[in-house]
């Protein structure tokens, strides 16, 4: 509302409310809604038409029509905060979905008998693979891993940073929840990660760090 001095919002991401309340991480159950057309183009209509990106849990009934109807309607679909197997994965992908939200982050471990969502989005060269970059969420390791299956053009680095970005180590409290940023990473009472306190710049001095060009 009102003058911004110059700012804009160019488009918002919704990490949710489609999620699997078996991966949800950090995000409250009771904020979690099976997936609906009425409800994206609620929440659409609610942002101005802003909404550019949403991730969703392809398993969750209902999901692929909203994949389907969202890419229709030029919106970006993230997979993430899933329990998929590889099956209904790729079957997300051939509906239009192109991005993994936080890979590794949110989803089923990858396993050699079960590949699941992480065998497909890190396989698939239809798909981009978001990497937090702060060292934490994922170590280096396992972020060389991401970057030698995609190569440059099918990764994105992200910060995952929440409000305490920047700010002194200590308790932040928001909306009734209070997060302790230690360590560059903010975790919820009982040790949930619930999002960084690294910037995108941290990321990158990170990826360097790790032989990343």
């Amino acid at each position: 509302e009102g003058n911004t001095g110059g700012s804009a919002i160019r488009g918002i991401h919704l990490e949710g409310p489609f999620l699997s309340d078996a991966r949800k991480g950090s995000h409250l159950t009771i904020y979690l809604h099976r997936p609906s057309i009425e409800e994206l183009d609620r929440l659409d209509t609610l942002s101005g038409g802003n909404v550019r990106s949403m991730t969703i849990a392809p398993e969750l009934e209902g999901a692929m029509d909203v994949i389907r109807y969202a890419c229709s309607k030029k919106i970006t679909i993230q997979i993430g905060h899933t329990a998929a197997d590889y099956a209904t994965t790729i079957k997300a992908i051939d509906a239009g979905a192109t991005v993994a939200t936080h890979t590794f982050n949110g989803m089923e471990p990858l396993h050699h008998r079960s590949p699941g969502v992480l065998g497909a989005v890190l396989t698939d060269d239809r798909v981009t693979c978001e990497m937090i970059g702060d060292l934490v969420h994922v170590q280096g390791p396992v972020l060389q891993l991401i970057y030698r299956a995609k190569g440059p053009e099918r990764v994105s680095l992200v910060s995952d940073s929440m409000y305490g970005a920047g700010l002194p180590e200590g308790e932040y409290t928001r909306q009734g929840r209070t997060r302790t940023v230690q360590g560059g990473v903010a975790r919820l009472p009982d040790g949930t990660i619930s999002g960084s306190a690294r910037t995108i710049l941290d990321g990158v001095r990170n990826l360097v760090g790790l032989g990343i060009p």
